[in-house]
């Protein structure tokens, strides 16, 4: 996400066309009114205003401007000082109509709630009187007194804003006899804006006064957002948008399902930090979902849109008229060629955001409540009454060379010591009238290692705190003064915790996390903890060519203990390395008894210069065509999607997740990481990221595969808020090269191999718009170290596209599918374990997975098991086959004609067998277990199956024999005995047949 400097103390541009308009924006009353109007403002465009120290959430009462909502900073508030009359906007309101100017469209902006009734009265909201078409259904703003009325204006009480608002009855048409008819739903919706430190939160009850009717009702809230300004007049330029997952949002976007965000947000730094002072940061976001399963706020929305402001609002593109047209903000198609953050071009344009709460039923009398949550960034939050807790201190600490002494310079962390302030807000004024004190309120601070409370000779600090009371609607706070641990020193991203125990209702927990940039100091695990597997890191520091063991200060005795391969994508092999370079990963392995904590000295050894925005210089690196091992060259988190790739071929260039398009193919649209993190190394595996957005962490190491040769990748800077690195020039030449339950159709699948020291997963499963061939759904595995068991779904049969993958989705048809699976060891003879956890939860029941030994002749039902384990041979390698079929939709698998066989005579020196025979009406497996007269279980046996094909489908026969022993070989004594054949279906359904055997011996 970009950075820009701003002064955000302005009048919104809204582009040329609506300059065009000479519009005159109304005066807000002396604490929200535009500048430049000392008129007092007409009743016809008056504001409820309600502040604390941070925000002013204002709600238009006159009739110009009714239920217009706007969000501002406060001269106040700490980080983001709005000043002047106006303030920093967050959410822009607006007059309900701008005067319009024959021959030009008109322009809608502001923040307003949108309401549908019974499916809208399609299209463009008609006059109230006279004859026109006859509708089912109505289409509102919230506020407009034209077709509703206030049943409780704008009303400022205490530290909220309530406001109730009802629709009017509309003529919607001319009945059979002549006459008008009305429609009336009497939908009500009760608005209660309320302040949660630096964020409100927006609460709409919808109530139905219809006596003995159910309507139909659905909201969209848009929200004008003002996040940075353009440096031309051709318009605001909101974005991008980060999102928890995936590449930033720059386009036009609709998300809808799963696929909406728990939250957005977006900032920008207007000063930045130094040494002893936090940055300050203009950040606006939307919270959209909980964060945990104890929370029940705030309501997710059906459908999150991000797109052009006049669109969303209403305007139509396409037949302007006066009126808003209902169906385009209902109907939003978002256009993937508008963009929120290319300044001065012609498509960029003022953005809002919209939540879509989809039409529900509600009968009569009864309500339907809505919650959300929109505000600044700059605390992590656990909502919800009876307190809120919200936690505020810096993103990110500086890192700057103190060079009083020019001697001794020295690496500085700071600010140090930094405050880490917990705020708890009373909500049970929300709840109940009046509310209740509650107190006392205990306080506890988590630190990590690499994190200690501060400490001097005069400064001590308990980790535990406490607040005494909290009345009804108010704030308390108390703080920390924390700071980097010098005996534990650390770097990257660290998390703390905050915990609230209130004296009634349940506590609350908020994880706030903090990036550290340096000194660079890493833990290289001793070899017996390892048993020999390497462990991967990046090295974001400029080595000016030295050797890799003088930049990690690896002593002589330690040197030739100490492994550091790289792969090399054109050779496709691992070499040593001569040095370290911001940007790529290593391969590191430790033969030491001991772990080695290992510190870079960056006055040696310095980060790069200017890495963070707004004023970053660009980093450049070009990774061969073939698997790259990659890094964060920043001494911050980075998000990978933030990368622009140049092809000198073409002279093109694209942001990398456009790079890794159908289109272009110029890179796998996946990023892997080698996962170390557990204690024990059998645990290490591979991380799979299915998306560009992902956020890499400095000192970690990555695979990426380049599918183009001579492409050069640029690294913007890193746009950590309150994050920066400033040094004095004193390196050489630069390093490098300068010049992001299943559907039926939608569902994936992890197969797990754990060997005896190591393990390693694939995924299997379809998706809209993957193929049965190579295509952007299949992801190759990266090269693998030599001591790791190794899973693969291998295609020797694609040509180029030969080789093994790690991720393999096919078309969404309900047709046969077909994986061949590898399993390689690193030794032969190893016993190698399969697993498919979660299988019910992922695989939909319209399919049956099997996976079929070929050597063995076997096949294991997935459904009805959930592991198998083989042997890799002499060879160190077994091939299986995972086979999806379309499931029979009969129900059972009945299990039918089972008989109990005894054989013909003894075989001298062996014990008498007995075979088990029977018939499944379906092909699935089955499983034959023996118990004795109390059920318990003595013996399980897998029968071989074979299918036959009959008239009315097909009959799958099985058959087991039993040695007439135990599980643990046994001969059984003279006795009664239980013969129980069972068999799952894909639907769930289980048959079981019982058949009573008699041993005499």
């Amino acid at each position: 996400m970009g950075w820009y400097s701003v002064n955000l103390n302005r009048i919104k541009t809204l582009g040329c066309a609506v300059l065009a308009l000479g519009a005159v924006l109304t005066a807000r009353p002396a604490s929200a009114q535009f500048p430049g109007t000392a008129n007092p403002p007409a009743a016809a465009d008056l504001y409820s205003v309600v502040s604390n120290a941070y925000l002013s959430l204002e709600v238009g009462v006159g009739t110009n401007v009714a239920g217009s909502i706007g969000l501002i900073t406060t001269a106040t508030n700490p980080l983001d000082s709005g000043g002047g009359i106006f303030g920093n906007l967050l959410l822009w309101p607006a007059p309900l109509k701008i005067q319009a100017v024959a021959g030009v469209a008109p322009y809608y902006f502001g923040t307003w709630l949108f309401v549908r009734t019974d499916g809208g009265n399609g299209g463009t909201l008609a006059a109230a009187t006279g004859n026109i078409t006859t509708r089912q259904g109505g289409d509102y703003i919230w506020g407009d007194q034209a077709t509703g009325t206030w049943t409780t204006p704008p009303t400022v009480i205490g530290s909220h804003i309530v406001a109730a608002w009802q629709t009017k009855a509309a003529v919607t048409g001319v009945t059979g006899g002549g006459s008008n008819a009305t429609y009336d739903p009497q939908i009500e919706i009760r608005m209660t804006g309320t302040f949660v430190h630096d964020t409100v939160r927006f609460q709409f009850d919808v109530v139905n006064h219809s006596a003995g009717q159910t309507h139909s009702v659905g909201l969209v809230f848009v929200q004008d957002i003002n996040i940075q300004p353009s440096a031309s007049s051709l318009g605001e330029v909101d974005g991008p948008l980060r999102v928890p997952t995936g590449p930033y949002l720059r386009h036009e976007v609709l998300l809808s399902g799963s696929d909406v965000p728990s939250r957005w947000e977006s900032f920008v730094q207007v000063s930045p930090a130094t040494a002893i002072a936090p940055a300050k940061i203009h950040s606006v976001r939307g919270t959209l979902a909980p964060t945990n399963s104890a929370q029940s706020e705030p309501t997710p929305p059906s459908s999150f849109a991000y797109g052009r402001t006049r669109v969303l609002n209403g305007t139509d593109t396409v037949n302007a008229t006066a009126n808003r047209n209902f169906d385009v903000v209902w109907g939003f198609k978002p256009d993937p060629l508008v963009s929120f953050d290319r300044l001065g071009t012609a498509n960029t344009t003022d953005a809002s955001v919209a939540l879509y709460w989809n039409p529900q039923d509600i009968a009569a009398n009864q309500t339907r409540t809505y919650v959300t949550y929109v505000g600044q960034g700059d605390s992590e939050n656990d909502f919800g009454a009876p307190i809120s807790l919200s936690v505020t201190g810096p993103s990110a600490l500086t890192l700057s060379t103190d060079k009083t002494d020019p001697l001794n310079p020295k690496t500085v962390i700071g600010p140090s010591p930094f405050t880490v302030t917990a705020y708890v807000q009373n909500l049970t004024d929300l709840t109940q009238s009046g509310g209740i004190a509650i107190g006392p309120v205990n306080l506890f601070i988590d630190l990590p290692p690499g994190l200690r409370l501060y400490r001097d000779a005069t400064t001590q600090q308990s980790a535990q705190q406490q607040i005494a009371s909290v009345s009804p609607g108010s704030e308390n706070s108390v703080s920390w003064l924390v700071e980097p641990d010098p005996t534990t020193p650390a770097s990257g991203t660290l998390r703390y915790t905050v915990t609230a125990s209130p004296s009634i209702g349940n506590g609350k927990s908020v994880q706030k996390s903090i990036e550290l940039p340096g000194p660079p100091t890493f833990v290289l695990k001793n070899s017996t903890t390892t048993q020999g597997q390497f462990q991967m890191f990046s090295f974001p520091v400029v080595a000016n060519n030295a050797p890799p063991t003088a930049v990690l200060g690896v002593t002589n005795a330690q040197t030739p203990l100490i492994d550091i391969v790289r792969w090399n994508p054109l050779l496709a092999h691992y070499e040593p390395v001569n040095t370290l370079t911001p940007g790529l990963a290593y391969w590191v392995r430790s033969h030491l008894s001991t772990d080695v904590t290992l510190t870079i000295d960056t006055q040696k050894y310095p980060p790069l210069e200017s890495q963070t925005q707004p004023n970053a210089a660009t980093y450049k690196v070009t990774y061969p065509q073939g698997w790259n091992q990659i890094g964060d060259p920043y001494l911050y988190g980075f998000r990978l999607s933030e990368v622009q790739i140049f092809d000198p071929a073409s002279l093109t260039l694209n942001n990398i997740v456009d790079a890794a398009d159908s289109l272009h193919n110029w890179i796998l649209p996946a990023v892997y990481q080698y996962n170390t993190s557990d204690i024990n190394p059998a645990n290490w595996h591979y991380d799979l990221y299915q998306t560009l957005g992902v956020q890499i962490q400095p000192f970690q190491g990555y695979w990426i595969y380049v599918r183009k040769a001579n492409l050069q990748f640029i690294f913007p800077g890193a746009d950590t808020p309150g994050g920066q690195v400033t040094r004095a020039a004193q390196i050489g030449a630069s390093t490098g090269i300068q010049s992001g339950r299943s559907a039926i159709n939608r569902w994936q699948l992890a197969i797990t191999a754990r060997g005896e020291s190591s393990m390693d997963t694939a995924y299997i499963g379809v998706a809209p718009g993957a193929t049965e061939g190579a295509d952007n759904f299949k992801f190759n595995k990266p090269p693998s170290t030599d001591s790791t068991v190794t899973i693969g779904i291998t295609h020797g049969d694609w040509g180029r596209a030969s080789g093994a993958y790690a991720y393999d989705m096919r078309s969404a048809d309900t047709t046969r599918k077909s994986w061949p699976i590898t399993i390689t060891s690193v030794k032969p003879n190893e016993n190698v374990t399969l697993s498919w956890n979660n299988f019910s939860s992922v695989v939909p029941r319209s399919y049956r997975l099997k996976l079929v030994d070929h050597d063995t002749g076997t096949q294991r039902d997935l459904r009805s098991t959930a592991s198998l384990s083989i042997n890799t041979g002499s060879t160190a390698t077994r091939s299986l086959e995972l086979i999806a079929e379309p499931a029979r939709t009969g129900g059972a698998a009945v299990i039918t004609g089972v008989n109990v066989i005894t054989s013909a005579h003894r075989i001298a020196g062996q014990p008498a067998s007995v075979t088990i025979q029977y018939n499944l009406t379906q092909p699935v497996d089955a499983q034959v277990v023996i118990r004795d007269a109390s059920g318990a279980t003595l013996r399980t046996l897998n029968p071989s199956t074979s299918t036959r094909a009959t008239t009315d489908g097909a009959t799958t026969l099985g058959q087991a024999v039993w040695d007439l022993r135990d599980r643990r070989g046994m001969s059984l004594s003279a006795g009664s005995y239980t013969v129980e054949v069972s068999a799952l279906s894909a639907d769930g359904q289980r048959s079981r047949v019982t058949r009573p055997f008699l041993i005499a011996r």
